[in-house]
């Protein structure tokens, strides 16, 4: 599959402002799913699916002790679909733009450097090394296709 997004799957998002729902708006985040499962890459998500509940916090913590902060697996819980889509409550929806990746991945390669330096690491726990781990490998997969960012979805 190919597309201008690639799905994590996790099915965890970010942009779009809230605007008014009624019947059927829902369907539009399914719609939309629907569209980028059929136009983008899937990404292994095996670190997220199932997840406890504030695992995704979790993962976040261990990307900001590892210096990244460009990107956040919550945001793919409360996010919305990206304008002009209107708002749909589920499934909740997150957009890493290329941008954002490309910021992402400095900031892991400098937290390398440094910790090659000095030779210590942050203390973090197996399950969320596994889980930042594929969340690089993620943004690395998007960074291999010009213009292409990643997308996640939460049910």
């Amino acid at each position: 599959m190919s597309g201008r997004r690639s799905p994590p799957s996790s099915q965890p998002g970010t942009t779009s402002t809230p605007g008014p729902s009624g019947p059927g708006q829902v369907d539009y985040g399914y719609a939309y799913k629907r569209l980028c499962a059929l136009t983008g890459s899937f990404l292994d998500n095996s670190s997220f699916t199932p997840h406890r509940g504030d695992w995704l916090s979790v993962v976040d913590q261990g990307l900001k002790a590892l210096g990244i902060t460009a990107v956040s697996v919550e945001e793919f819980s409360y996010g919305g679909l990206p304008s002009p889509l209107p708002y749909a409550f589920t499934p909740g929806c997150g957009e890493w733009t290329p941008g954002r990746i490309a910021q992402a991945l400095e900031q892991f390669e400098a937290t390398k450097r440094a910790v090659d330096e000095s030779g210590e690491a942050p203390p973090l726990e197996p399950e969320v090394v596994d889980a930042v781990m594929q969340c690089i490998g993620w943004m690395r997969h998007a960074q291999e296709r010009p213009g292409f960012g990643v997308i996640g979805f939460r049910s």
